[in-house]
């Protein structure tokens, strides 16, 4: 799994990032008050999200008072493709060094493999997904 750290998040998606006092991280449409943080951040009245802790990458100078705000930039370190629509597609090799090579390749380029490699009639087979 592909962690961020609370400022990627924000910067990717347009909105606040926060930890409240329990360790649980909370994404926000609209910027929270400032007067919340000292509680909780989740009491915030508006529109929120909980993310879960294993999609965090908690930077070590971290303290869970800090509000991460969305950086608006166009040449953020972080951005990459995104896939809008879901690809499926399966690999099919004759040897287990090939169908590994094959799905290393498809991982480069941003796949997934689903499940484990299948062996039917002397071929491996691997299915492989990407996207949303």
């Amino acid at each position: 799994m592909n962690k961020h750290t609370p400022q990627e998040w924000a910067d990717w998606t347009g909105c606040y990032i926060a930890q409240d006092e329990d360790g649980d991280w909370f994404l926000y449409r609209d910027k929270p008050s400032t007067a919340l943080h000292k509680q909780y951040w989740g009491s915030f009245n508006g529109f929120y999200i909980p993310i879960p802790k294993d999609f965090i990458d908690v930077p070590a100078d971290h303290k869970w008072t800090t509000l991460y705000e969305p950086r608006k930039s166009d040449n953020a370190p972080h951005q990459s493709e995104v896939f809008i629509n879901q690809e499926y597609l399966v690999l099919q090799e004759d040897s287990l060094t090939d169908i590994s090579s094959a799905v290393s390749l498809m991982i480069s380029k941003g796949y997934r493999p689903a499940g484990g490699v299948a062996y039917s009639d002397g071929c491996f087979y691997q299915a492989m997904t990407r996207g949303i």
